[in-house]
């Protein structure tokens, strides 16, 4: 709360006592409280100051100075101290109950003496009492009164051109005829200004030089911390002039800051520095953040080294660009160990891989042997078969993610029939389902386009996505591949294919999930099959390799639906193409038309009927 605000509601409060107390007797409850209350308001102020003074000032009542706001009986309080021809009165601290409600007394009285007439000091030592002191001009005379207007006016506009001590000692000498009395009024004025003054002084520097350890010692921190650490760490101001360098920026750009400070951060650097940090110099800056990047650079001694510039905009207050935050990692020993992990999974992966084939072969002939085996005997070499296929699974699971992950996958695209293709995949996924209890569907076209895709890995995303759907659908469920129709898209033709099931299906808040590495969702205890999660990420990013893309739908405990885009051959794209849209509308129509029921049956168990 504000002085000016604590001071309304004093005076509000002394008001309101004035009324009660004129109103009713100073005994009265009423009177007593308001009183009392008026009392404490004034106590908590005088806690805070020597003393409080209370003028009227041509009609307005002012508190230590301050002006304040009409507050209603300002105007009572006004009249009180003109009819009692008083100017001043100054509450100071210890004043009493008692005190207080005299002086209400004398206020509510009828003016016919002045109150410094009837106030009582010696009862109240802790008020005092300033009265109003007016010249009879009748006596004085006219003239008399004109000269000492102007005489007052000329002095006034003396002090304007006086120093602060000038103007105090004028003004005492001017009020206090007496030598004696006004050399130790103005000792007494001077020693309490000056004190004054001191105090104000000392609060606000004191401040100041909190705030200013505050921050040298923030500043001090950070400088530690910048100069510590492991990045090259490089600021820029909006002209790209260099502000701040640590000390592995320094090595990072072979040069010192005390050379570069205030110079723009190009100039004289080797071609290999330029590289690294070109986005911070020439990338444009509206288009939000520079993202980090790696650059690989050949030092003088030709040895690489892997650098990552990562870069953020500073802004001001009002959003805009006024420098760049450089840091600049060197991520050689990071990129090698990453390197090594590669080649070391694949190595062992490879590795694994070749005697895992051998068991899986050798277990299948002998499963295959006429006689000689019991029925546990054949029940304990299907488990070991299965599990080896699994494990196979996993291995080349882990060796193609291996490829995606270092960029080494290839695709070898070709001209492929696409009813023979869809046919040699059910035929593959066929024992799965069988050995499941559900039934697979095929439907096609008699003559659908053909793709221009890499066989062998088309083979392997619809076996991925066939061997999920066959996971998560129960037994006695239905599981189907389909030729949904083409579209054009991004200037290319594109034929999509669907994997349709009955099974558990999945929450909306999953399907963002799905894709992910390492990511398995569906219903709990839909299946006792468990894989690596890498299938979907896997099928993704081959589609992606072909340029085509593959979206799902899923209704929890109704089935899902994954739509598949992959590029056609060209002769029959530009076929379609030139026809337009009606092309490969009626492509569409056609599909729909040759439907053998499959995807109407799908569409119904979806929607739940």
């Amino acid at each position: 709360m504000t002085a000016a605000v604590e001071y309304e509601e004093f005076l509000r409060a002394l008001t309101r006592a004035m009324g009660h107390t004129s109103l009713y007797s100073v005994k009265h409850p009423v009177s007593r409280r308001s009183v009392a209350s008026c009392h404490a308001r004034l106590a908590g102020l005088l806690d805070n100051l020597s003393e409080l003074n209370v003028a009227n000032v041509d009609g307005k009542i002012l508190v230590n100075g301050v002006p304040l706001q009409d507050i209603g009986h300002s105007a009572g309080l006004a009249g009180a101290f003109t009819r009692l021809k008083l100017h001043s009165v100054v509450f100071l601290d210890g004043i009493t109950l008692g005190e207080l409600t005299d002086f209400l007394t004398l206020l509510n009285s009828d003016g016919k003496t002045s109150i410094c007439d009837t106030f009582d000091a010696a009862a109240s030592p802790h008020i005092k009492v300033n009265a109003v002191h007016y010249i009879k001009t009748g006596e004085a005379g006219p003239s008399a009164s004109a000269a000492a207007v102007e005489d007052t006016e000329q002095w006034a506009g003396s002090l304007s051109d006086m120093t602060l001590d000038g103007m105090i000692k004028n003004v005492v000498e001017r009020a206090v005829p007496k030598a004696e009395d006004r050399r130790r009024i103005l000792d007494l004025v001077m020693s309490r200004f000056r004190s004054e003054v001191d105090g104000a002084v000392r609060s606000a520097t004191g401040d100041l030089e909190k705030e200013k350890t505050a921050i040298l010692q923030d500043k001090e921190r950070t400088e530690r911390i910048v100069a510590g650490g492991i990045d090259g760490l490089i600021t820029v101001d909006d002209s790209g002039r260099v502000l701040m360098i640590n000390p592995e920026g320094e090595r990072v750009l072979g040069a010192r800051l005390k050379d570069r400070v205030a110079r723009p951060v190009w100039e004289g650097l080797g071609t290999g520095q330029m590289v690294v940090l070109a986005p911070t110099i020439f990338s444009n800056h509206d288009d939000g953040d520079v993202a980090a990047r790696d650059v690989v650079v050949r030092g003088e001694d030709d040895t690489a080294r892997t650098l990552r510039a990562s870069n953020a905009l500073i802004r001001d207050r009002e959003g805009r660009m006024v420098g760049i935050f450089s840091v600049l990692s060197d991520v050689t020993k990071y990129r090698e160990l990453d390197r090594m992990k590669r080649d070391f999974v694949a190595s062992v992966t490879h590795e694994l891989r070749t005697p895992v084939v051998a068991t899986k072969q050798a277990l299948s002939n002998i499963l295959g042997l006429t006689g000689g085996l019991g029925e546990d005997q054949k029940k304990m070499l299907s488990i070991a078969l299965r599990n080896t296929e699994r494990l196979s699974r996993l291995i080349n699971d882990i060796l193609d993610f291996s490829k995606l992950d270092s960029g080494n996958m290839r695709i070898r695209q070709e001209i492929v029939e696409t009813a023979p293709l869809l046919k040699e995949i059910i035929a593959t996924i066929k024992p799965l389902a069988d050995s499941r209890g559900i039934k697979l569907l095929l439907d096609a076209p008699s003559a659908p386009p053909r793709l221009f895709v890499d066989r062998d890995r088309t083979v392997q995303v619809f076996v991925n996505l066939l061997s999920n759907a066959i996971k998560f659908t129960a037994a006695q469920g239905t599981v189907g591949v389909g030729i949904e129709g083409a579209r054009e898209s991004g200037g290319g033709v594109f034929l999509e294919i669907a994997v349709r099931d009955t099974g558990c299906g999945m929450k909306e808040e999953d399907l963002g999930r799905i894709f992910e590495k390492f990511v398995q969702v569906g219903a709990h205890g839909a299946t006792a099959l468990k894989g690596t999660g890498l299938g979907l990420t896997i099928t993704k990013a081959i589609v992606e390799l072909h340029g085509g893309d593959i979206r799902v739908e899923s209704y929890l405990g109704r089935g899902s639906v994954f739509t598949v885009a992959l590029p056609m051959m060209p002769e029959d794209a530009v076929f379609l193409r030139e026809g337009g849209r009606d092309r490969c509308d009626r492509l569409n129509g056609r599909c729909g038309d040759e439907k053998n029921g499959l995807l109407e049956r799908f569409a119904t168990r979806l929607r739940g009927g």
